[in-house]
């Protein structure tokens, strides 16, 4: 399996984790990232540090912006470990979408499947058979802006 989160990409995840815990009041260290291998990217605990209150999957695009034509495209494998995760252990994820070229625009969405699947991908990536494949396709309308209301 190919893996193409950077150093880089990890240090732009904690940099988005800092802009949502002073939005909506979360202490840093509730929040932690998931080992690389792991289907999600961060775990977010309740007040007490321990229990597990949800999961987070952040997502930067720079290369679109909030309602871009279409809606927002995810992995379909994405929505379906959340949904797995809901019903075996009740506990929900939230997908974060961070625009850089509007860098005031964090937007979240609980990741609630079933949604509508297209196949998408990127054609930059022709030796890697999962560069293309089955993607959620999430409303823009499912999303809402990261604030302390709606954490």
């Amino acid at each position: 399996m190919t893996i193409y989160e950077t150093e880089a990409d990890r240090a732009n995840e904690r940099a988005i984790i800092k802009m949502i815990c002073e939005r909506v009041g979360w202490h840093p260290k509730r929040v932690k990232k998931l080992p690389r291998l792991h289907e999600l990217d961060w775990v977010i605990y309740r007040s007490n540090g321990y229990d597990v209150l949800g999961f987070l999957e952040i997502k930067r695009r720079p290369g679109i912006y909030f309602g871009y034509p279409g809606g927002y495209y995810i992995a379909n494998t994405k929505v379906i470990i959340a949904d797995k995760i809901r019903a075996a252990r009740k506990l929900g994820t939230r997908l974060v979408v961070y625009f850089p070229n509007k860098p005031d625009e964090i937007w979240w969405t609980k990741l609630n499947g079933p949604y509508r699947t297209k196949m998408f991908g990127r054609d930059d990536r022709p030796d890697d058979p999962k560069a293309i494949e089955e993607c959620a396709v999430i409303e823009w309308s499912d999303f809402e802006p990261v604030t302390a209301s709606g954490a």
